[in-house]
């Protein structure tokens, strides 16, 4: 099942509408932006991917309260800058975009 028909998919589940769905897509033409968008999905992020542009696009799609977000002192391999997000393992991320 390709990104497109997923997120249609998941829009027509009990609680479905409210799910932030962000596109990873290595096509990075205006027409694919647009199909992504129309399916239902809330952002779109091209490859290659910097950890930091998944970190803002999560934060905002995400809309933590901003005490959630507090600045956090970075541990090492962590994505520069970036504040505490539940559940984002920056390290990870890190060794996944290696």
């Amino acid at each position: 099942m390709d990104g497109l028909t997923a997120c249609r998919r998941i829009r027509t589940l009990p609680g479905g509408e409210a799910l932030p769905i962000v596109a990873l897509t290595a096509n990075a033409l205006a027409e694919e932006r647009e199909r992504c968008l129309a399916a239902g999905m809330d952002g779109y992020l091209t490859k290659p991917l910097e950890p930091e542009v998944l970190y803002a696009e999560l934060c905002r799609r995400l809309r933590l309260p901003t005490d959630a977000t507090a600045t956090a002192q970075p541990a090492p391999g962590t994505v520069i800058g970036a504040r505490a997000l539940p559940g984002f393992d920056a390290a990870n991320v890190l060794r996944w975009l290696d």
